[in-house]
């Protein structure tokens, strides 16, 4: 099992709190979208769970095993957690080959050199980058280096793969290329990923889930349609691109729909989906252009 659990986590920089009372589950096998505006908190969450941060609070667990609460006093570095993560940077070894840089989360681990041989090929072939095994990777394309960093990632086949917003250096069109390949290789892992991106349209075409943060704290966990279909606050609405947010007051409910009156005083509006608040209920209406039609 390779499922990743985060419980009550709280994170401060001085005193700046990044994260506040976060908790999250991503299953085995699911791939879940961190999203939100830089600085909201989710690269922090995402190197806690690789160790390269200490929360002072919470718990976070990959599969049955805890691998840091400060409460119990444990913390496993980030070698022995069974992860792969692939940064914005790539950070690639710049004096080795394509083949190094894959091998070397092998060598750390002390694999065969044989199984080296193996593993690299077969993941470099998967990643079609088997052809430039020994160029050195200061010759590669930027697109390049993230199938070569992606490689290194699944190398050792680790039980959960993290992805630090790995696409916002590439142009639009290797970045919808590149997202097949993550996805596809998430779904080769058979593992549990979790992904940070500020991209909606990113998180929408790649996630099984999507966590929407604001100022550290969660601010709806949904599938990419709910997301994208029945945002929870405002914020979230805005954020996903409702271009229309308008305070209204619901004046009538009948046979499935809801009418509201907007505090401009026009209406009434009638929302096709419903709103399930009591008369007198102030709400907010969030519609995309396309989904407006006047009556």
């Amino acid at each position: 099992m390779s499922a990743v659990e985060l419980a009550g986590l709280r994170k401060s920089y001085a005193d700046v709190t990044v994260l506040d009372d976060f908790s999250l589950r991503a299953n085995q096998g699911e791939l879940v979208t961190l999203l939100g505006p830089s600085g909201c908190g989710k690269t922090t969450t995402l190197r806690c769970i690789a160790g390269l941060e200490r929360a002072e609070r919470g718990e976070i667990r990959i599969g049955e095993r805890l691998v840091a609460c400060p409460e119990r006093r444990v913390f496993l570095p980030p070698n022995r957690r069974d992860i792969g993560m692939v940064f914005q940077s790539y950070a690639l070894w710049p004096h080795m080959t394509v083949f190094g840089n894959v091998a070397y989360p092998l060598r750390v681990r002390r694999r065969d050199r044989r199984e080296r041989q193996r593993a690299v090929m077969e993941i470099l072939a998967m990643v079609g980058m088997d052809s430039y095994a020994h160029r050195p990777v200061t010759e590669l394309s930027g697109g390049q280096q993230q199938r070569v960093a992606l490689a290194r990632a699944m190398v050792a086949r680790p039980a959960v793969l993290l992805f630090d917003e790995p696409l916002s250096n590439l142009d639009a069109k290797l970045r919808r290329s590149m997202r097949r390949e993550i996805r596809d290789a998430h779904d080769r892992s058979g593992g549990t990923s979790i992904y940070v991106t500020h991209d909606q349209e990113e998180a929408i075409t790649l996630s099984d889930r999507v966590v929407v943060i604001r100022g550290g704290k969660i601010q709806q966990v949904g599938t990419p349609k709910e997301i994208y279909t029945k945002p929870a606050t405002r914020f979230v609405a805005d954020f996903i691109g409702f271009e229309n947010l308008l305070t209204a007051t619901v004046s009538e409910a009948r046979d499935g729909s809801t009418a509201v009156k907007l505090m401009s005083g026009a209406g009434p509006v009638w929302t096709s989906k419903g709103i399930t608040r009591a008369p007198g209920t102030e709400v907010v209406l969030a519609a995309r252009a396309d989904e407006l039609e006047i009556g």
